[in-house]
């Protein structure tokens, strides 16, 4: 999984159609395809959102000045915020004071955060770092690229090297501490994504490649203490930009034309169809809420919001009579921003909050119960009033009252662990040994 919990813009991709008879001019133009693939897919793991400087002004409203065109990446850290910049990491906290602000020279950085543990990289470089409560903890170096990093749950992380000892793609899983836990080469195929399950025992992996006239993407999961994978489950002619762990074996699994679970045998269920075209957003918040936002037959002026729960089973839709700009997920609430107006909606899909801003949002991130909303002049927040009232910069976040989405979720994590209890079978559907 991306535990760094980041709206991602999704480039549209046509499938590639496929014969029998393939010239080495097409297998060529294949090669760059999936090449051209894997950075697009790069390109929405790391934002190109937008160094942040410290605005002087004693200003309620917007509390951090920043200009939004240099800024990476905006995640939640605690009941604050983490500002990725091109040469420093920002951490602010609730009110907007900043923490510290840590230094890196990284020529394309690129950040996931999971609790107050943060993996920062150079994505296309060598070299990356773990920050652990804010605090540099370790700097590594490598002779190979890395492609992209994770962290997990349990403080182990991830990170993926290219054309690395004799493998295209070379994963490594490390404990925070610096144990070694896991490692897998794929002698092909491209990493494009790894995730880390919350029991600290299981990764999985998302790849690219090319089989003949086609491409296909590859998800795996890997038990540490094995050396053959639990499952391998390929679909033809998708991009898979993102997984995530929803149970100890089990996976959501979001690419171009929709969005999957895989079960704990590698069965593959369709929660959500759609074309590469018709994709315009989706969220994915570790842990909490995840959500696509589909412009059917590509009209951007009828947007529809959909949204699964933690253990990916979809919870709501929610239709739109207006362009929509950007969709955030959080633990309970989803954020989704039209132009200068940004509205919350809770885990049953009512609107509980709407804001009315002073120019366009750019992005938006809810921690703990707060709003960090990015423009172009700066960041604003909105907290919970003391008594329980809307002003113009303050936005009310209800507590969630148990409903039977959260009851569902029990029900399934309950049944999920007697069919892994019961289960010895290895894939069936969809999946190739």
């Amino acid at each position: 999984m991306n535990t760094g919990n980041n709206e991602k813009r999704i480039p549209n991709k046509k499938k590639k159609s496929s014969g029998n008879n393939v010239s080495l001019i097409k297998v060529a133009g294949l090669t760059v395809l999936l090449l051209l693939l894997i950075l697009a897919a790069a390109f929405f793991l790391n934002n190109k959102m937008p160094s942040a400087t410290v605005s002087n002004e004693d200003n309620t409203d917007i509390f951090y000045s920043i200009n939004s065109d240099n800024l990476k990446d905006m995640l939640p850290f605690s009941d604050g915020v983490a500002l990725l910049g091109a040469s420093s990491l920002r951490y602010l906290d609730a009110s907007g004071n900043e923490i510290v602000t840590n230094t890196h020279s990284f020529s394309n950085p690129a950040i996931e955060i999971n609790g107050k543990t943060a993996i920062l990289y150079d994505r296309g470089g060598y070299s990356l770092r773990i920050e652990n409560n804010t605090s540099e903890y370790r700097n590594l170096t490598f002779n190979s690229v890395i492609t992209t990093a994770t962290i997990g749950n349990k403080g182990n992380y991830a990170y993926v090297l290219n054309s690395d000892s004799g493998y295209q793609s070379h994963l490594y899983v490390y404990t925070l501490n610096g144990k070694k836990q896991f490692e897998w080469g794929s002698a092909s195929d491209y990493i494009i994504d790894a995730a880390l399950s919350d029991n600290g025992k299981y990764a999985a992996v998302s790849l690219m490649g090319i089989e003949g006239a086609q491409y296909f993407s590859k998800v795996i999961l890997f038990k540490f203490n094995s050396s053959e994978p639990v499952y391998t489950v390929e679909l033809r002619d998708t991009t898979v930009y993102e997984i995530d762990f929803v149970g100890s074996k089990k996976l959501s699994v979001y690419s171009d034309t929709g969005v999957y679970v895989i079960n704990n045998k590698g069965e593959f269920t369709a929660v959500q169809a759609y074309s590469a075209s018709e994709m315009s957003y989706s969220s994915v918040y570790y842990n909490g809420l995840a959500c696509t936002l589909i412009s059917r037959y590509s009209n951007e002026k009828e947007p529809v919001l959909t949204v699964f729960n933690k253990r990916g089973k979809q919870i709501y839709t929610h239709s739109f009579s207006e362009q929509i700009t950007g969709v955030y997920c959080a633990k309970s609430y989803v954020c989704v921003i039209a132009d200068n107006v940004l509205e919350i909606l809770n885990t049953e899909g009512t609107v509980i909050g709407r804001i009315l801003l002073n120019e366009a949002g750019v992005d938006a991130v809810i921690a703990g119960r707060r709003v960090f909303v990015l423009t172009s002049s700066g960041v604003h927040s909105f907290a919970v009033n003391t008594n329980n009232t809307l002003s113009d910069s303050i936005i009310e976040l209800q507590p969630e009252a148990e409903n039977t989405t959260e009851k569902q979720t029990e029900a399934d994590t309950t049944a999920e662990k007697q069919t892994e209890a019961e289960s010895t079978t290895q894939a069936s559907l969809g999946a190739v040994g």
